[in-house]
């Protein structure tokens, strides 16, 4: 081959235009919004699934408005509720036996803590009409107690306000979808192999589910859940990057100081590596603002913004992404929302927050993307996924209870997911406003965007 032939297929390799020749990428280049907001019915006594505690409980019956029992003792149903959104709570409580109803809220650590609660004595009623705000991170339960054989009355219902749909939206870009899932770190996960073997087949589940739809699952894991799979199956993370799983780093340990946060990604990547894995997306971090040192560490982007003050997501979600400033922290939301060209990591925006109830992921779905693909734009990249968490799924896993979820119970929360791809976001899909992705993914379809353009 000729020599000017041969320099040719190099420029063309590694060449890039002259800043000059370039189009200027669009201005400003990232903006969040203010999403569009609706009440939401969140539980009604009336319908819920009431269980009593052991044999001979109280029985549950609907009633007008409400739910009665009929017996003594305790009985109890789940409630679903979002981190970070307040609910108010209506209804009456009537007894002919001194009763208590209380909302419970057990936590990851498996404390459990009296969120609120009414109590009537023989004979009286009490209006319930109050707000609640959840905090904290956990699953809730409503319980009844009836001290004596008697009846109890209950109209309650939990309302809060949900991101409304958008019917008309229509995306001028395409969305690059992502679903992210998060495991805590536990000694449990490297203690115990029934435990780490129970959660990863939660995770085995949801990402076979998405695959089957041509999504893939990003698995944002703490140490010791990866630490476990070397030790209990060496081969698990090969098998699920063959079925195209991805990975972040994921941290929570800002309040030590930057020094033991660096030091917690650094043995996050390092650990990624013993299995054969090559990570470069972050979840955490977003308190310190460290993203030159994290750089420094093979990491190139962030997912999942928390607010570690509030727990919560960007008061503005955006949907294309940007680099924020090295030092920018989720101490001024506005200042973190500004692009720097220069940068170290590049934070594509998603949500934040999940849906705690899995019969609710298609409404969820449908609600977020319709004010997402609003918000798109035609000649930038637009990003946006959905956050899930082990825990999410199934009892207690350090209960022998997990294995019966295991048989009966998680293919039917798999097919409320696999049902809501198939109505909400296949059709998306296939009109072109939204494309199955993941954090890499993402990343480099902005990069390859500010090769393309001229940042003013």
């Amino acid at each position: 081959m000729r020599l000017p032939a041969i320099v040719g297929l190099v420029c063309l390799a590694g060449c890039r235009k002259s800043p000059d020749l370039l189009p200027a990428c669009p201005a400003p280049v990232t903006e969040g919004f203010d999403p569009i907001w609706e009440p939401e019915l969140r539980f009604d006594a009336s319908t819920a699934v009431w269980t009593p505690a052991g044999t001979g409980g109280p029985v549950a019956t609907a009633s007008d408005g409400g739910e009665t029992w009929t017996g003594q003792g305790l009985t109890t149903t789940p409630l679903y509720l979002n981190r970070g959104y307040t609910y108010r709570l209506t209804g009456t409580l009537t007894a002919n036996v001194d009763t208590t109803v209380a909302l419970l809220q057990t936590t990851e650590a498996q404390s459990t803590s009296t969120q609120a609660s009414w109590v009537v004595a023989a004979g009286e009623s009490l209006d319930i009409d109050e707000t609640f705000e959840d905090e904290h991170t956990g699953a809730f339960t409503v319980s009844a107690n009836l001290d004596a054989e008697g009846t109890a009355s209950l109209s309650l219902q939990v309302s809060g306000d949900q991101w409304a749909d958008e019917p008309e939206a229509v995306a001028v870009g395409p969305v690059l979808l992502g679903f992210l899932m998060h495991i805590e770190d536990s000694g449990t996960l490297i203690a115990d192999e029934v435990n780490w073997t129970r959660r990863a087949a939660i995770v085995e589940a949801l990402s076979k589910t998405l695959q089957a739809h041509g999504a893939a699952l990003t698995l944002q894991p703490g140490e010791s859940f990866v630490a476990g799979a070397a030790a209990f199956d060496p081969d698990w993370f090969a098998a699920r990057e063959a079925e195209g799983m991805t990975w972040s780093v994921h941290v929570h340990n800002e309040d030590d100081g930057v020094e033991e946060l660096e030091r917690s990604v650094r043995n996050g990547v390092q650990n990624f590596k013993s299995v054969g894995i090559d990570v470069n997306d972050l979840n955490g971090g977003f308190q310190l603002g460290v993203w030159s040192d994290l750089a420094h560490a093979g990491l190139l982007s962030l997912t999942g913004y928390k607010n570690p003050a509030t727990q919560l997501d960007l008061a503005r979600p955006h949907v294309q992404p940007w680099r924020p400033a090295d030092g920018a922290t989720s101490a001024d939301e506005e200042a973190f929302g500004v692009h720097d060209p220069e940068g170290p990591l590049v934070f594509l925006p998603g949500s934040g927050v999940r849906e705690e109830d899995n019969a609710r992921f298609a409404e969820f779905v449908k609600r977020h993307l319709a004010q997402v693909r609003d918000h798109t734009r035609a000649d930038e990249v637009n990003t946006w996924y959905f956050i899930e968490h082990v825990d999410g799924f199934g009892p207690d896993p350090l209960t022998d209870a997990f294995d019966d979820y295991l048989t009966d119970g998680l293919d039917a929360d798999m097919a409320v997911i696999d049902a809501g791809l198939t109505a909400v976001v296949d059709p998306l899909v296939a009109a072109g406003e939204v494309q199955y992705s993941d954090p890499d993914r993402m990343r480099s379809a902005f990069r390859d965007w500010e090769r393309g353009c001229t940042l003013e």
